[in-house]
């Protein structure tokens, strides 16, 4: 996963550099006079899209690559046989 993400990082840079380009003087406010994670609002509410839509295929090729979505399945079907737990409590640890 690290080697994956280190793959798709580079391209980061940008979305970031943009996000400051296009910072106005009431976004640097609210980052001056905000709370701790003000900043971190900010990059997020900025770049989460781009990053995303970036970094989701290298890591899931990547991932798959390694074997570790394989593993993972197999996981959740040992995870599925004990008694009581359900398909829906597995996708939730899925989606997480």
């Amino acid at each position: 996963m690290n080697r994956a993400a280190e793959k798709a990082a580079p391209q980061a840079t940008k979305f970031f550099v943009d996000a400051i380009k296009e910072m106005t003087f009431e976004d640097a406010e609210k980052i001056l006079h905000g709370g701790e994670t003000a900043a971190t609002e900010f990059f997020k509410a900025k770049t989460h899209d781009n990053i995303y839509g970036t970094f989701k295929p290298v890591i899931s090729s990547s991932m798959n690559e390694a074997g570790a979505i394989k593993a993972y399945k197999t996981m959740i079907g040992k995870y599925e046989t004990i008694p009581f737990m359900k398909a829906e409590i597995s996708l939730i640890l899925i989606i997480m």
